[in-house]
């Protein structure tokens, strides 16, 4: 993470950037623009994640560690950021982000830039192309849905595909545990976990309104558009970000020594 600039603060296993919504940007990007043959993951903290940090699920934990970035796509990971000393975080949804990234790396590659999306049910993944595709002059050389287990043969396709980021919309911990696997299987591209993007890409999902958004308040939107799906995970995501509330302040505290 040394050359993305800014700050980093702990969240569980989490090194979280400490950056406003457009610094998010411009690291995101420089990440997938930077040189050599390696794999770079950038992963989305939200409160599907929280509630995995909470319970100490061993895989998704070890792929935050490992990640070379982490930015917080939900207002629990902002509170427990700032809990712990962040002192700039904004929250950076993918799906506020996602677009404005595809069109900064652009101006930066001086081309269009080359995106797989891999995730959701069948079709999702090809409609979100369409709108990528017309929204953001990208070029969509590959999609494939969330079902598949075949990982050698999806990284086959993805090795043809020479994709410059693969969007992995599968949900937490899978994203995170997929984007791990296939590290080792891929030629060098950035893998961005994105969650349920592809739907709100192209209108199965609606957006909260731009004032509940600025509130951090997506979330009571989303609940009352789903309650039966959403309400257990963000009662326990209130109880989980309690509980970890503590002990980032309580780590705060000892970095500055009271």
């Amino acid at each position: 993470m040394g050359n993305l600039g800014g700050e980093l603060v702990q969240v569980g296993p989490a090194r979280v950037l400490d950056m406003t919504m457009d610094g998010t940007i411009e690291a995101v990007v420089r990440l997938c623009a930077a040189p050599g043959s390696a794999v770079r993951t950038a992963y989305a903290l939200h409160v599907g994640g929280i509630n995995l940090i909470a319970e100490h699920h061993a895989g998704y934990s070890a792929g935050l560690r490992a990640a070379d970035a982490v930015y917080a796509d939900g207002a629990a990971a902002v509170l427990l950021a700032r809990a712990g000393g962040a002192h700039r975080i904004e929250r950076a949804a993918t799906t506020d982000i996602g677009i404005p990234v595809l069109t900064r790396l652009k101006s930066v590659l001086n081309r269009p830039v080359r995106v797989a999306l891999v995730g959701g049910p069948p079709g999702l993944a090809e409609r979100a192309g369409q709108v990528l595709e017309s929204r953001a002059n990208a070029e969509v050389t590959h999609t494939s849905d969330g079902f598949r287990r075949d990982d050698e043969v999806v990284a086959e396709e993805l090795r043809r595909a020479d994709p410059d980021v693969v969007f992995v919309g599968m949900g937490v911990p899978t994203e995170v545990e997929w984007a791990e696997r296939m590290k080792s299987l891929l030629p060098a591209t950035t893998l961005i976990t994105c969650g349920g993007w592809f739907g709100f890409l192209v209108g199965d999902e609606r957006r909260a309104p731009v004032a509940l958004r600025r509130l951090n308040l997506e979330w009571a939107h989303r609940l009352l558009l789903a309650p039966k799906r959403l309400y257990p995970r963000y009662v326990q995501g209130t109880w989980n970000t309690l509980r970890l509330l503590r002990g980032q302040l309580l780590a705060r505290r000892s970095t500055i020594g009271l």
